[in-house]
């Protein structure tokens, strides 16, 4: 029988052994997987500020650590929703743990007043997974579907300049601006205000989600947990010709796996759109990119399978389909 218990997140040889569950878990038949570092976990599990709440439980097997789950819940924006994430060991799957992590999560979520819960799995391009299977027996339904896309940073550097040389003259009179680490204070309005936009321009497919709203207090929080994590980014803003900020894009690498860099978001707004912003600013982030970080070898990134437009961008950029990412939503109905 599966006992959970509650998690003492100051207490380092266990959260190593959640840890290792979660990295071997996840990584089974995926050399692409994205699963944080040590280093990142240690020191993300202890934090909680402003912006978010979490909740970590284990399920044991007699004293025996066999998977754990956790639930992060937003505090600024999104107050229905509930982002979970549960792994259990391969060696113990299919013994009702991951079920009992879920019963424990969801008399959470009914306490917290939480009305969604989100689950991200991965899946092969055409089949199912183990993952996505217990998910759907837990009354999870597809909600937003993800390609996941590699690059080889060192093959495909030669077209980043071409690429470059072919979007000048139709974007004459934007300026592109790149830093790494902490956003300069004269750009972090224009760059909250980007963020603001992005979860409305994005597909979203059948995903209960809310715009974020981002201010300066929440950017310097955000920054400060990743630089506690041990991850370095490294961003591009486009500002228009009145100087307003109305694109970005960002790649991020943890110090502990500084050979696979993680595309994260890139948005144009659409009164800018048909200037090749986003061929511009990607081509130009990854150049930046990798100067800064020269151990960095493959990128991966994940776009909805109906966003046309980036799909196509990063198609020119080299990238190649692995996998799928599927973004499981459950509303409280049989939570």
């Amino acid at each position: 029988m599966t006992d959970v218990r509650n998690v003492d997140r100051t207490a380092e040889a266990l959260l190593h052994q959640l840890w290792q569950i979660g990295w071997d878990a996840d990584s089974v038949g995926r050399p692409w997987h994205t699963y944080r570092t040590w280093t990142s976990a240690r020191r993300e599990w202890p934090i909680e500020n402003r912006t978010r709440k979490v909740h970590l439980r284990v399920a044991y097997d007699g004293d025996r650590p066999v998977g754990w789950a956790e639930a992060r819940l937003p505090l600024l924006d999104n107050l229905h929703l509930a982002m979970l994430d549960v792994f259990v060991h391969p060696e113990d799957q299919r013994r009702g743990h991951g079920s009992a992590l879920l019963v424990a999560l969801s008399d959470i979520l009914r306490e917290e007043g939480r009305t969604t819960a989100l689950l991200e799995v991965a899946a092969p391009v055409a089949a199912a997974s183990g993952p996505l299977l217990f998910a759907r027996a837990q009354g999870f339904a597809v909600a937003q579907q993800d390609e996941m896309k590699v690059a080889d940073l060192r093959e495909t550097a030669s077209s980043w300049a071409p690429l470059l040389a072919s979007t000048e003259a139709v974007a004459v009179g934007y300026q592109l601006l790149t830093w790494s680490g902490a956003c300069p204070d004269h750009l972090v309005d224009a760059y909250c205000e980007l963020a603001s936009r992005f979860i409305a321009e994005i597909p979203l497919g059948d995903l209960a989600m809310e715009p974020e709203v981002w201010d300066r207090a929440r950017l310097r929080e955000n920054e400060e947990r990743q630089r506690l994590a041990g991850r370095s980014d490294v961003t591009t803003i486009v500002l228009g010709p009145d100087g307003t900020g109305v694109g970005y894009t960002e790649m991020m690498v943890a110090e502990e796996r500084p050979d696979l860099a993680y595309q994260g978001a890139t948005i144009v707004l659409p009164g800018h759109r048909g200037h090749r912003l986003g061929q511009r600013l990607k081509a130009t982030n990854h150049l930046a990119f990798t100067r800064a970080h020269p151990g960095a070898r493959n990128v991966i990134t994940g776009n909805a399978s109906e966003n046309v437009h980036m799909n196509a961008i990063n198609d020119q950029l080299g990238f190649r389909v692995v996998e799928r990412c599927l973004e499981m939503q459950r509303t409280t109905v049989g939570l």
